[in-house]
């Protein structure tokens, strides 16, 4: 339930983005297994996937705090006397994207990283 809460405090329009980023990122690396297994194709280029959709969730939740911020600014000035616990739940809250793309991110650079090794060790043999 607290997910669900998450994803909707830090903008359904920006975590659906980064949500099929990531998707598509994970779509990219079980292919790519499914080609290493199944047709014993070993190259690097599919793997550029795998880093660009990962690359794009990270990039997305930035992009996603950054105007987030940029309407609390805007809010706080038209205020103008804010309570500082306010300001600080603002804070918690636009964290949230940038969090679940770099989550994103550290797990497309796992994947990447191992499947590239696994190419490169079966190319050699």
């Amino acid at each position: 339930m607290k997910l669900f809460q998450l994803f909707y405090e830090g903008g359904p329009g920006f975590m659906v983005v980064i949500s099929i980023c990531g998707l598509l990122m994970l779509l990219a690396s079980g292919y790519k297994i499914f080609r290493m297994l199944s047709k014993k194709e070993f190259d690097l280029l599919q793997l550029n996937y795998i880093l660009l959709f990962g690359s794009l969730s990270l990039v997305v939740g930035i992009l996603g705090q950054g105007l987030g911020l940029f309407l609390a600014m805007d809010f706080i000035q038209k205020v103008g006397d804010v309570d500082p616990s306010v300001i600080a739940g603002g804070f918690k809250v636009s964290m949230i994207p940038p969090i679940y793309g770099t989550i994103l991110f550290i797990l497309s650079l796992l994947l990447w990283g191992i499947l590239k090794e696994i190419n490169l060790r079966r190319m050699k043999n």
